[in-house]
């Protein structure tokens, strides 16, 4: 499939890669671009790259009276005549938390507010469309993830936990998890989605326009995690 979708665009993908690297007196610099493109649109690596992200660190199981499970918003948009509607990302973080705290019975939380200007919050979002318990805390300020641990953190001490089983994207997890620890909890496990992974194949070695596609959510974190170590917002020990 990733190499059936956007057929036209993939044939004129393979053609610039080849033209860069095969063609006569091509400058050095143009041949450098073709490999990096070849190399890019491969699939397989920015699949392989996601598992510099997934891995949360040092995990300590607590008490089960003081864990609790986090549940990081994943953004929310509005739909006209239904209103604050949860992005898939958000679907698949509650559904984790909620299938964990069914299997668990551990109290569970839920921290996202309003992202960009004029979004509706996600704590509102999941409050109108899925079902999130009545007496679960809720925070609907928080708009990054710093802001959620810090939510967090508050709801946890206001409850009297002091662990937390994190709920949200793989590609998220390491930095999500940094935050937590960097507001003062101590990560007890993770709960994961139930997003399927691709069975790898030999398409996943043919460059593609899905191929370089792939590479935002790992750009976007490494970015994401360096900005934050750049700031004082986690330090490089939260992360392991």
């Amino acid at each position: 499939m990733i190499i059936v979708q956007d057929i036209g665009v993939n044939i004129l993908l393979w053609a610039a890669i080849l033209g860069c690297i095969i063609l006569p007196r091509m400058p050095r610099v143009m041949r450098v671009i073709g490999l990096i493109l070849a190399l890019a649109g491969m699939p397989v690596l920015p699949f392989l790259s996601w598992h510099l992200f997934e891995g949360a660190g040092s995990i300590e199981t607590g008490p089960s009276d003081k864990t609790f499970i986090a549940v990081f918003g994943g953004g929310a948009s509005r739909i006209p005549e239904i209103g604050a509607w949860p992005e898939s990302d958000t679907v698949l973080r509650v559904a984790a938390g909620l299938s964990a705290a069914q299997e668990s019975g551990l109290p569970i939380a839920f921290s996202g507010g309003a992202t960009k200007d004029g979004a509706p919050t996600e704590a509102d979002a999941v409050r109108r469309s899925l079902n999130w318990p009545d007496n679960a805390p809720m925070d609907d300020n928080a708009r990054n993830t710093k802001e959620n641990a810090e939510a967090f953190a508050k709801i946890a001490a206001q409850q009297g936990w002091t662990h937390v089983v994190l709920a949200t994207g793989p590609t998220h997890r390491r930095r999500a998890a940094a935050t937590l620890r960097a507001a003062g909890l101590t990560l007890a496990g993770v709960a994961e989605t139930s997003r399927e992974r691709p069975t790898l194949s030999a398409l996943f070695f043919v460059p593609s326009l899905k191929g370089l596609a792939l590479w935002r959510r790992p750009t976007y974190e490494t970015a994401a995690i360096a900005s934050y170590l750049a700031a004082g917002r986690i330090a490089w020990r939260d992360l392991f």
